[in-house]
């Protein structure tokens, strides 16, 4: 089915008193926008002012909390926070008794596999 260039990109005749109902709703709508945002200046002056205070506090450390501290210390945030982490041994207990856990060598540096090894008579489920 080929339609004609014309018909395609063809004028159209506005509805009747269009131009002018759209005119009218412009000409209303700033009014409106003003009645239903009034509280953005409020919401503005106070948003200047937290970011004002954050920005021009002190920076020193001298207030903050010990515990804070020492759990951002610890080994466990090492590397959330950037820091070098040191290896630590695996233990693995089963009830209670310690299992042995053996690395097993991988081409790739970062992927790390380990084995556990159970060495107890009678368990039905013996690791390989």
């Amino acid at each position: 089915m080929k339609a004609d260039r014309r018909d395609v990109l063809r004028e159209l005749e506005p509805p009747p008193g269009g131009p002018a109902r759209m005119r009218a709703k412009f000409a209303g709508a700033t009014r409106r926008n003003r009645v239903r945002a009034w509280w953005l200046g409020p919401v503005a002056v106070g948003l200047i002012a937290a970011v004002t205070i954050v920005h021009f506090r002190p920076a020193d450390d001298a207030g903050s909390e010990p515990e804070v501290d020492a759990l951002l210390a610890s080994a466990e945030f090492d590397r959330l926070l950037g820091r070098e982490t040191e290896p630590v041994d695996l233990v693995v207990t089963r009830g209670e008794v310690t299992l042995a856990v053996r690395e097993l060598e991988t081409r790739e540096p970062k992927v790390r596999f380990f084995r556990i090894e159970d060495s107890s008579p009678g368990d039905p489920n013996p690791s390989p």
